[in-house]
């Protein structure tokens, strides 16, 4: 569950609350001493967007069996591309596996429940809409600058990861992050950002509205004196 919400020059700019389910599969082919993932440790095939209600099954199955099709298609020939670059490079300086197993070790399991909310409630959404302008019109005493933005993204996730090991975990994740970004254009056409930003995995864990007013009006002042 995702909130963004953004004001700019004093104005709310942006407002919506979305929500999605997404499959990601990680496919690794070959052997834990050599696999697709040899020369990119990184291999990634990408997300693909589930159903958002539980009540056809079928069409979860349908999904996630089509597009670990497509995946496993993919990281196959990645692993064939490993094996021809072995074959014709002269040596291979890494020695060390690409998966590390050990031998006899348990699969993990660990469920937390779901969370008791997974947005921000109406009352939270236009009480952040206000600061967040009160904040962005700060910028308003710098006409001068192109772009000047306070915005909001809250994520609620819940995220369930299953391998072929067994190992199953169900686990929550909150995050509430604001940023404040301005930017401008010098006379000779060079462009200056300047951002700050503030996280927390808590809504009352932010800065309060008078730091991100400070830092605002600091923002700002540190842009102008670039600019010179």
């Amino acid at each position: 569950h995702r909130t963004i919400i953004a004001s700019t020059f004093g104005f709310l700019a942006n407002s919506n609350q979305e929500r999605v389910r997404l499959f990601t599969p990680q496919i690794r082919v070959g052997s834990a001493e050599l696999d697709n993932f040899k020369f990119n440790p990184q291999s990634s095939v990408g997300s693909v967007q589930l159903p958002l209600t539980d009540a056809s099954p079928d069409a979860f199955r349908a999904t996630i069996w089509s597009h670990m099709l497509n995946a496993y298609d993919r990281v196959a020939n990645e692993y064939r591309s490993v094996q021809n670059r072995l074959r014709t490079q002269a040596d291979n300086e890494d020695k060390a596996p690409c998966f590390s197993v050990l031998s006899g070790s348990p699969a993990e399991t660990y469920y937390e429940a779901p969370l008791a909310y997974t947005s921000l409630t109406p009352e939270e959404q236009r009480e952040w809409e206000q600061r967040l302008c009160r904040i962005s019109a700060a910028f308003c005493k710098h006409p001068q600058f192109n772009e000047a933005v306070a915005s909001m993204q809250v994520e609620f996730s819940r995220t369930h990861l299953v391998n072929t090991e067994g190992t199953a975990i169900v686990q929550n994740r909150r995050s509430f992050q604001v940023m404040l970004q301005v930017q401008t254009t010098t006379d000779d056409g060079m462009v200056l950002p300047l951002y700050q930003s503030y996280f927390a995995t808590q809504l009352d864990s932010l800065p309060s509205e008078d730091v991100m007013l400070r830092d605002a009006e600091n923002l700002g002042r540190r842009l102008e004196a670039l600019v010179k």
